[in-house]
């Protein structure tokens, strides 16, 4: 087979977020955590406002179009596949781009709201 593709070096751990009220108080996980390399979890590809299509190859419901409403929360944690070194996981926060209107703009919100906001939904 041949074609473009490129592998991704497991760098760091993203997770992807769906806020399911717009008082950002409601969330549920879209999949699993997920490796990516370093330059997509810290660059600029899940800044606030930017747009991502999703498509779920498990759960067609949750497929469609995103929009971060939520400055991403950026951390260490251990690595999960057992090694000393810590990683980073980065936490973007989602909601359905039909329903951005709904949601205050985050440059609005009190320092307390972004913090209650920032909902780490570990397991």
């Amino acid at each position: 087979m041949k074609g473009d593709v490129t592998l991704c070096k497991a760098e760091a751990l993203i997770r992807l977020v769906l806020y399911t009220s717009p008082d950002r108080k409601n969330a549920t996980l879209l999949g699993g955590d997920c490796w990516v390399d370093r330059e997509t979890a810290l660059g600029p590809k899940f800044r606030l406002h930017t747009e991502h299509e999703i498509a779920s190859l498990y759960n067609g419901s949750t497929s469609g179009r995103y929009r971060v409403v939520m400055f991403p929360l950026i951390r260490r944690i251990a690595d999960p596949r057992g090694s000393n070194e810590p990683v980073v996981h980065v936490t973007v926060y989602l909601a359905k781009a039909d329903d951005v209107e709904l949601f205050a703009d985050v440059e609005q919100l009190a320092v307390s709201d972004i913090r209650e906001s920032m909902l780490l939904l570990d397991e």
